[in-house]
């Protein structure tokens, strides 16, 4: 298993990350680039896996942040399938230096995600352990731009991605909102009192523009639903057949993991460092965190 980390001294940063969106205009170059990556976004499958037979290598994404700072763990885990063995991970420590605006995440992330990711390419000892499929903490088209951090990703880096949302990203001009979800998880209730035992998926399609947009997932033993998404290269059926296989838990592995393995290694440098409090990317609270964000 490789493992390299990169860990200098946590110091608490004078500009700290914002809470929320800032409110304003993105640059121009922003709206042109995302522009130019949303019309390469590939939403089949682009390339011929039987999952079972052809897909050896799954790879997992997160950023966690550290309160108060503009500091954050950048993660790449890479695991075997359908064993889930960890072969590979890498973590870096990493300055945030573009401000967080809403709909464009990635400026902010997708960075330190693909240096992750070429160094993996690049490794002449590695290099057979790059992840045929990249599951991203983050969405992919269900995005007011159908484009968001995995898409981003997807089409910089070239590999098939997964958007895994842990919240919703609302989409209220095309019906995608929170009350829908409510109605979908109230039938499942009212109609299935073993509804738990069962996988349940709810189809996110727009209102008025009938667009799929991704899909509501809740695994055996989970009430609280993720957000799946095509990313780039996939279709949404091979979304959610390979997420469904990959989550033991309400997350699926590859993400957990490093989610959780970035915040292991935070929490070993809070030791070294007074009052550091680490906060996640997908607006979650972790471990006494505050929020950082909640769109992707």
């Amino acid at each position: 298993m490789s493992r390299d980390c990169n860990k200098p001294p946590v110091t608490t940063s004078k500009k700290s990350a914002p809470s929320s969106p800032v409110l304003v205009s993105p640059p121009q170059e922003w709206k042109e680039t995302q522009a130019r990556i949303r019309s390469q976004i590939l939403e089949h499958d682009d390339v011929n896996f039987i999952i079972d037979s052809s897909v050896k290598y799954i790879g997992g994404v997160d950023v966690s942040f550290v309160q108060g700072t503009n500091q954050a763990m950048a993660a790449l885990i890479v695991m075997e399938f359908p064993s889930f063995q960890i072969v590979h991970e890498d973590f870096r420590v990493v300055q945030m230096e573009a401000p967080y605006i809403a709909g464009y995440l990635a400026f902010r992330e997708v960075d330190h995600l693909l240096v992750l990711i070429d160094a993996l390419r690049t490794s002449p000892t590695k290099s057979m352990y790059l992840p045929q499929i990249i599951m991203v903490d983050g969405n992919g088209v269900l995005h007011p731009q159908r484009c968001g951090l995995a898409s981003h990703l997807g089409v910089m880096c070239g590999i098939p991605t997964i958007g895994i949302g842990k919240n919703l990203h609302h989409l209220p001009d095309d019906g995608v909102d929170k009350s829908l979800i409510n109605s979908w998880r109230e039938e499942n209730e009212r109609k299935d009192l073993n509804y738990l035992k069962k996988v349940r998926t709810l189809i996110l399609q727009g209102s008025n523009s009938g667009v799929v947009h991704g899909a509501a997932l809740c695994v055996h033993g989970v009430k609280k639903p993720i957000f799946v998404s095509v990313g780039h290269r996939l279709s949404l059926e091979t979304c959610l057949a390979l997420t469904i296989r990959c989550s033991e838990y309400r997350i699926p592995r590859p993400v957990r993991a490093a989610d959780l393995r970035s915040r292991e290694l935070l929490r070993v440098m809070e030791e070294e460092t007074v009052g550091v409090t680490v906060a996640t990317s997908s607006g979650e609270r972790k471990e006494g965190g505050a929020s950082q964000h909640g769109e992707h």
